[in-house]
């Protein structure tokens, strides 16, 4: 996936699943604030979720899973996320613990 990628601010969804998308995910997805839905799963992304996930408060579905991310979930990745409906991690070898803010 490309870096630029971020750049486009009036996204409102990504849907790029299935794609064998490899490498990392680009940090600069964090500045798309008019992002809702974040659809990455079924690739093969690697590394930690980008912190700047963590930017996007309009955020309402993130599915991440089936990559090969990795890692711990870093500290206050979602607390900026009070949208958030849907969050999928699974098939992926993240540790850490899920927020207790999520679940308000």
């Amino acid at each position: 996936m490309p870096s630029w990628f971020g750049f486009f601010a009036k996204l409102q969804s990504i849907y790029m699943y299935g794609n064998n998308f490899t490498g990392v995910i680009p940090s600069t997805l964090g500045s798309l604030s008019k992002l809702e839905k974040l659809i990455l799963y079924d690739n093969d992304f690697k590394r930690q979720i980008p912190i700047t996930i963590g930017n996007l408060s309009n955020l309402k579905w993130l599915y991440l899973d089936d990559n090969n991310l990795s890692g711990y979930l870093q500290s206050g990745i979602f607390d900026n996320l009070s949208k958030l409906q849907v969050l999928s991690l699974t098939g992926n070898q993240i540790s850490g613990r899920i927020p207790n803010s999520l679940f308000k």
